[in-house]
């Protein structure tokens, strides 16, 4: 390999072990954010706020440098899905830092595993006053027989609420609560609900790779979200849901692209326009339906993805393809 490809492939390992660096580093800093049902004054934020700062600036130099190496060079995209890996194995395992959440999505998989809607009574009925519904009563059980599930289902927040999120979301939790042993601890329990929503971010990464090739565009660009400390705190260390609906939004969105691409052949060229003519087809057949479900299910994990639909269709519309924006929209 030329010394001009060396030098930024040199760069972009610096980049990777100083992130990682940080990763580490702010796994140590986790140990002061056990959870405590009080304030706890005097936890290192600034600390952890001036290293995600650093990180974002090592961030893009890592970028930067990417973009400098051939794209088709066969060494590159394997370095950069391996860091992106090794970040998030480092912070499945620290303690989420000024996070919450995945106590609901516990909970809400915890009622599901015993056939309960976790739509139906709110953390603070089941640690309330016995009543004599059967399925409540089933859970004020299990919380009382069970002390790990009683500290989880004691630190969901908004406790007076029943859950707010969406289906395809509580699959998730139901199942990642159903593979965990019954006599797991608190920690292991959040570790695994971590562990499935890196499996949805590390997805993402995948379907940008693919996203990128059919744009044909720099594998490099894909940095810009697997190795984002803001990604990385939020998914990896903070257990957010996002990663579910990012992960079926992103891949519907490169199943529309191979679509896409398809009609935009060249007429000009019989060949060409009856090769792709048929590939059209093809992919009408799988590449598009596949798009509308994938995005349908990213609907059902976070309402967000809905925002790209208008546009989609109206790309379909331009391209005087009735039929299919009609079955994208239906499918939808």
């Amino acid at each position: 390999m030329k010394r001009q490809t060396w030098a930024p492939y040199f760069a972009i390992l610096i980049c990777g072990f100083l992130i990682l660096t940080f990763c580490l580093a702010l796994l140590q800093l986790s140990g002061s954010f056990y959870y405590t049902h009080e304030f706890r004054p005097g936890r290192p934020n600034q600390w952890v706020v001036w290293l995600c700062w650093s990180a974002s600036a090592v961030a893009l130099v890592a970028l930067f440098f990417g973009l400098q190496i051939p794209k088709n060079w066969p060494g590159l995209w394997p370095t950069l899905i391996l860091f992106a890996i090794s970040f998030r194995v480092v912070l499945v395992f620290s303690n989420p830092i000024l996070e919450v959440d995945y106590y609901r999505y516990l909970w809400d998989g915890i009622a599901a595993n015993s056939e309960v809607s976790p739509y139906r009574f709110s953390p603070a009925t089941i640690l309330g006053p016995p009543q004599s519904d059967p399925e409540l009563r089933r859970l004020q059980s299990l919380v009382d027989q069970k002390p790990t599930l009683n500290e989880i289902v004691a630190r969901v927040h908004f406790e007076q609420y029943t859950t707010l999120y969406p289906p395809v979301s509580q699959s998730v939790f139901r199942l990642t609560t159903a593979l965990i042993p019954d006599q797991s601890s608190v920690d292991f329990h959040v570790s695994a609900i971590k562990s499935s929503l890196v499996l949805f971010d590390l997805g993402v990464i995948v379907c940008l790779l693919w996203l990128l090739s059919l744009m044909n565009r720099h594998p490099a660009w894909v940095v810009a979200y697997g190795w984002n400390p803001l990604v990385l705190k939020e998914i990896a260390n903070g257990g957010h849901l996002d990663s579910i609906a990012i992960f079926f939004m992103t891949a519907g969105l490169a199943a529309f692209f191979y679509y896409a691409k398809s009609l935009n052949h060249d007429d000009t060229d019989p060949t060409s326009a009856s090769r792709n003519e048929t590939m059209s087809n093809s992919a009408s057949i799988w590449a598009l339906s596949l798009s509308a479900v994938l995005f349908s299910l990213g609907i059902g994990a976070k309402l967000f993805p809905v925002i790209l639909l208008p546009g989609m269709s109206f790309y379909l519309v331009l391209k005087k393809k009735w039929l299919p924006a009609v079955l994208f929209l239906v499918l939808c």
